[in-house]
């Protein structure tokens, strides 16, 4: 795997309180062969390696942007432990602290709550859907790496999770670890407001796990089960707002105040002519007998003997 020294000469020395290094070494992306997160960004902190997947080629550059410019252009010290540059590190505690102790929300539990409220009055579809819709959504909402179980069975355990009838149950043996992950990484609801973790959620609602476009009502079924929980959070009060980009095109455009989406047009191949253009068109051929046009070889005739070629009609 190729490496590259972004440490210019300029860069701060000295060492690091304890915790932290500047020894840091940033790697570039590279491809990890797996069509949901196919690109991996990889770092080293004081020799510990750590990494992170992403689903976009983008994405991923944008990670790495961030963490060249703490290394260089900021001269941070990595924390050891987490390898995050000192200033996400103490982000990271004060937005702790600032919750108030109690701690947010996180997805698994909302979604497991939020099912067990609609699932007794629900249709057997609707409980797919809705199932369906939110297990695509956990892909995005749980934490990513190199030991995490693989997307399918991260699916199976969350569904199985949610069913009301499983609650406090042990997961079957098959896919218990991927129940535990499920679990303990899974990200606040409150994340969701983050554009990069949303946009990560929008490709799980679009492609399928073999990495081609799901069917556009799939995609349909997915975002409306999605929008729906998240309105059910405003209600209860576990989130301010539904996130404007998980809301339909309409609901943005009225938010906007650009009014309701105009109907589409039916367009066909045909041209409609105003009525001084279709008098000069038609206007100078002669007439076969009261109202009728010449067709066949007479229009031919008749077209040639103005300088211009017709087809039979």
């Amino acid at each position: 795997m190729s490496t590259e020294n972004d440490t210019p000469a300029g860069r701060p020395r000295g060492s690091a309180r304890p915790g932290y290094s500047f020894d840091v070494k940033l790697w570039k992306v590279t491809r990890t062969g797996r069509k949901s997160r196919p690109w991996r960004l990889r770092w080293v902190v004081a020799g510990r390696v750590h990494g992170d997947t992403f689903t976009t080629l983008a994405l991923a550059e944008s990670r790495r942007s961030e963490l060249w410019q703490a290394m260089n252009r900021r001269g941070e010290a990595f924390e050891i432990e987490s390898g995050l540059p000192e200033s996400e590190v103490r982000a990271a505690a004060e937005a702790a602290e600032a919750a108030d102790v109690e701690p947010s929300l996180r997805w698994f539990e909302f979604c497991r709550k939020y099912v067990a409220g609609r699932w007794r009055t629900a249709a057997a579809k609707t409980r797919e859907g809705m199932a369906d819709g939110l297990a695509a959504v956990t892909l995005a909402m749980v934490k990513r790496g190199d030991d995490a179980p693989d997307d399918e069975t991260l699916r199976l355990a969350f569904r199985w999770g949610i069913v009301p009838a499983n609650a406090g149950e042990d997961p079957p043996a098959e896919f218990k670890a991927a129940y535990d992950w499920v679990t303990t990484t899974d990200r606040p609801l409150g994340d969701l407001a983050d554009p990069e973790v949303f946009e990560d959620v929008l490709y799980r609602l679009s492609y399928k796990l073999d990495g081609t476009p799901a069917a556009g009502d799939t995609y349909k079924r997915r975002r409306r089960a999605l929008n729906t929980a998240l309105e059910h959070a405003v209600v209860t009060g576990e989130l301010p707002e539904n996130p404007p980009s998980a809301r339909p095109p309409e609901a943005r455009r009225l938010q906007r105040g650009g009014g309701p989406p105009r109907p589409r047009e039916r367009r066909t191949g045909a041209a409609i002519a105003h009525g001084g253009l279709v008098r000069r068109l038609v206007g100078p051929l002669p007439r076969a007998g009261p109202g009728g046009f010449l067709r066949g070889p007479v229009l031919r005739r008749a077209a040639a003997g103005r300088g211009g070629r017709a087809e039979a009609v």
